[in-house]
């Protein structure tokens, strides 16, 4: 089985997942790419999954990913993964939904969504305000050993989907 594991991260936390499902399917067993602006896999339709991992910024995805998921093939099969400063899933969810809707459009099937907290990048510090500031404080830590431990076993039970 063919495997690609893509993200975009910019404080690292979403890569920290990227590496953990890896390190669970196992080296050589998959292809791990880090999205960066919009540069993307070719060879897509060569993978039987892709996982995809984006961080949360504004209750959405950053742009590459929305362009990413924009170039997949028809039919593709997609596990999603995400890393959020927000506890609460209502300030995540709108990502989820706008990242299936994507693939969605592409006759893709989405075999499951991880989501764990990451702590904000600087970046997003310095424009949160601060009551929301205040509610991330909860992420402080993560991803951490547990988290990458819970997508390892995500990552398994997706790939036992498809055996």
């Amino acid at each position: 089985m063919k495997v690609l594991i893509t993200y975009f991260s910019e404080s690292g936390n979403t890569e920290k997942i990227a590496k953990g499902i890896e390190s669970s399917i196992g080296a050589g067993n998959a292809t791990l790419f880090k999205i960066e602006k919009d540069t993307f896999p070719t060879d897509l339709k060569s993978y039987d999954i892709a996982f995809i991992g984006s961080p949360v910024n504004a209750n959405g995805i950053p742009k590459p990913v929305k362009n990413f998921l924009e170039t997949i093939p028809e039919g593709m099969k997609t596990a999603l993964f995400f890393t959020h400063g927000m506890p609460t899933e209502n300030l995540w969810n709108s990502a989820k939904k706008k990242s299936e809707k994507l693939i969605d459009k592409k006759n893709g099937e989405v075999l499951g969504i991880f989501d764990c907290l990451g702590v904000h990048s600087e970046k997003i510090k310095k424009v949160l305000p601060p009551n929301l500031l205040e509610i991330g404080k909860g992420a402080a830590g993560h991803p951490d050993d547990t988290d990458v431990k819970n997508a390892s076993g995500f990552a398994e039970e997706i790939l036992g989907k498809l055996a």
